[in-house]
């Protein structure tokens, strides 16, 4: 596979416009030694330049940051986003709907570089820490994720299983947000069960109980 940022590497610009088809990038895209190569390209700049679903060549594939804008907003639950959703799940035709740029040329990401990728902002865990349980007869998972624009920080937990379940409690980092508190616990009663994160018990120690057939959701927020 190769990876460039293809804009910024294959693009002359002529009294200051891009040219329509940079020579380097049809040499790359016609070479024979890299027929059997995967081609993937960053297609925008920092100056502005943005050519998601109109770079050039045959073989190109291009990271879609329209899908990846688009599906962080919407998780994020930012104000008009759930039209383009569809769009982004049926392979962005609004981007790709013609001849010379097709579906297949989308590489459809959620996060990649800039500092962190998918893995420092979401990883698995079982009942210890980045070692999950994917054998066919396991019942839990814990996740953990982080919104960074939220300063928020947060340790799912499902426990399908029919016995209580001790799940280790990933380490709390000097971030400027605080301790683990209890946001949601399915096994406990009302009023108990769900709360809002800044009025949550705060969880002491380094494991949490999880009981059976439960989902326990701690979240860590600013101070």
């Amino acid at each position: 596979m190769v990876f460039v940022p293809g804009i910024a590497v294959g693009q002359i610009y002529e009294s200051g416009c891009p040219v329509a088809n940079p020579p380097i990038l049809w040499d790359i895209d016609s070479a024979p030694g890299l027929a059997d190569t995967k081609l993937i390209a960053e297609a925008w700049d920092a100056a502005g330049l943005y050519q998601v679903g109109s770079f050039v060549g045959d073989f190109w594939k291009e990271w879609n940051g329209r899908f990846r804008d688009d599906v962080r907003s919407f998780m994020k639950a930012d104000d008009d986003t759930v039209t383009r959703i569809p769009y982004r799940l049926l392979g962005s035709p609004d981007i790709y709907g013609r001849a010379q740029r097709e579906p297949e040329q989308s590489i459809n990401f959620v996060t990649c570089h800039d500092g962190f990728t998918l893995y420092n902002l979401v990883s698995c865990h079982g009942v210890k820490l980045h070692r999950p349980d994917w054998n066919s007869q396991s019942h839990s998972l814990a996740i953990t994720a982080s919104a960074v624009s939220a300063n928020l920080d947060l340790y799912l937990v499902l426990n399908a299983y029919w016995e209580p379940l001790r799940f280790d409690l990933p380490p709390i980092p000097e971030d400027g947000l605080g301790p683990w508190r209890r946001w949601l616990d399915t096994f406990l009663e009302t009023p108990d069960d769900v709360c809002r994160p800044s009025n949550a018990s705060v969880v002491t120690g380094s494991s949490y109980l999880v009981n059976p057939r439960s989902i326990v959701a701690l979240a860590r927020i600013a101070n």
